[in-house]
């Protein structure tokens, strides 16, 4: 059934917050990157650079693409303890898209992948990161 609705971006969003602060072991939940984190792991997101993709049949099928970002501190806790806690994350965040893949109603359906693992800094310290992408898809009626 095509959905009304037309502005995907902007839908998607407070569909996308909603389910990772639902994840209760993040210390920090953003709709948008930043360096300002106040409490670890953290989980943050915003719409990814991979263009959309679009049907050309009665129908439109929108895919949306974002990037979810899961950061712990190494600092205190060392590499060890970040990876750890980071694999937990990783599993939290794509079983919870996994088991409400609709989002809540936002969208058709969507599928996390995990896609890359790495070590930066952020503030005044060490962190250890692991971006999921995350693609949704909405079917549009043309008129």
């Amino acid at each position: 059934m095509p959905s009304p609705i037309v502005s995907g971006w902007s839908t998607l969003r407070p569909a996308i917050l909603s389910i990772l602060q639902g994840i209760d072991q993040f210390a920090f939940v953003d709709d948008k990157y930043t360096l300002s984190v106040t409490g670890f792991p953290a989980a943050m997101f915003e719409p990814s650079a991979d263009p959309a993709d679009f049907s050309t049949n009665q129908s439109d099928l929108h895919e949306y693409t974002y990037t979810i970002y899961l950061v712990q501190e190494m600092e205190k806790g060392g590499r060890n303890e970040a990876i750890r806690i980071l694999s937990n994350s990783v599993d939290a965040v794509t079983y919870a898209f996994l088991n409400d893949d609709s989002l809540g109603g936002a969208c058709l359906y969507s599928r996390p992948l995990p896609s890359e693992w790495g070590e930066t800094t952020m503030g005044e310290g060490m962190v250890k990161y692991a971006k999921l992408t995350l693609k949704c898809y909405i079917l549009h009626q043309k008129t």
